[in-house]
C-alpha cells in the first residue's frame, strides 16, 4: 500500500491530517498518523497537537503506525494515555499498529494495551473495528 504524502517533523510524522488512504477509505472519519523514531517529550507534545487537530477535522478513528517507532519515553506514554481519553471523550478510537518487538515490550511493561487497541497490522485493525462492538468500550 503506498503511503500519502507526509511533512516530516522531526520525528513525527504528521500526513496532513490525512484521511487514510487505500483500505481505511471506507470511512471518512479516519487519520493514520506515522511515528518516526523515539516518542519523547517534544515528540509527544506534537503528536497531542496533531491528535487535537485530527479531532477538530472530525476524525474519529485514529490509528498511530509505529512501524518507525524507536522508542518510547514517560512523557510519550503520558500523551498517548491523553490521546486515548481525548478520544473516547469524543466517541473515537485509537490503535497502535506495527509495533517494534522493543516497543511492544515498552507498551507492555506500562500496559498501555489495557487502553490502547495494538494491531500488528492495519489489516488485523480493520478486521477488529469491522466486528461489531460486545457493548464494551476501551
Amino acid at each position: 500500500m503506498r503511503r500519502p504524502s507526509s511533512r516530516t517533523n522531526g520525528s513525527l510524522r504528521a500526513p496532513a491530517l490525512m484521511k487514510e488512504a487505500a483500505a481505511s477509505r471506507r470511512s471518512a472519519s479516519r487519520c493514520r498518523l506515522e511515528i518516526e523514531g523515539e516518542l519523547d517529550g517534544c515528540r509527544a507534545d506534537e503528536l497531542l497537537r496533531a491528535c487535537r487537530q485530527a479531532l477538530r477535522g472530525g476524525t474519529r478513528d485514529l490509528i498511530l503506525d509505529s512501524s518507525l517507532a524507536t522508542g518510547l519515553t514517560s512523557s510519550g506514554v503520558g500523551v498517548l494515555v491523553r490521546m486515548w481519553q481525548e478520544m473516547t471523550r469524543h466517541g473515537g478510537r485509537i490503535a497502535m499498529i506495527e509495533l517494534s518487538p522493543a516497543l511492544r515490550v515498552i507498551v507492555e511493561l506500562t500496559r498501555l494495551e489495557r487502553v490502547l487497541e495494538v494491531h500488528d497490522s492495519l489489516e488485523s485493525l480493520e478486521r477488529a473495528w469491522a466486528r461489531p462492538s460486545s457493548g464494551e468500550s476501551r
